[in-house]
């Protein structure tokens, strides 16, 4: 299971080269920086007990090339909706191997022992409070290469 996001960014290209403008493609070190920003700058927000979801999912993104960030983990779906699921036929929150899962009305809890501010759509929140010094640092980056 993989999430994939669309953000778009606007920041201020006064001074900045034509070629280095053209070269922002999903694998440009532009990129790979704005999407690390994006995936460091959620761990606040994300669902975390044992810190599988964030560890399994930052091996998964390597070293964050291409134009996505991958949150890949058994649990991914299930903590990114914040919703029960459960298997349709059985209605047991454990489904058979190969088996989909449907969606409840049922809230999940989520713990914040290790994150105050874990719960579901955790990218969107954390972009909600910090896109603005996301965008910051991303420029920095950008005005030192």
């Amino acid at each position: 299971m993989s999430i994939t996001f669309d953000y778009k960014i606007e920041f201020d290209s006064t001074g900045f080269e034509k070629d280095l403008l053209k070269n922002l493609d999903e694998d440009s070190p532009i990129q790979q920086r704005w999407n690390q920003i994006i995936f460091d700058g959620s761990i606040g927000y994300m669902p975390m007990i044992t810190g599988n979801l964030r560890d399994v999912s930052r091996i998964a993104n390597g070293d964050f090339k291409g134009g996505e960030i991958i949150y890949r983990a058994p649990q991914a779906r299930f903590l990114w909706y914040g919703k029960v699921m459960i298997d349709p036929d059985t209605e047991s929150t454990f489904a058979p191997l190969g088996g989909t899962k449907i969606v409840t009305n049922r809230d999940l809890k989520y713990t914040t022992t290790y994150n105050a501010k874990a719960g579901p759509r955790w990218v969107e929140r954390a972009a909600n409070d910090n896109l603005s010094s996301w965008t910051a640092e991303l420029q920095r980056f950008i005005r030192g290469n």
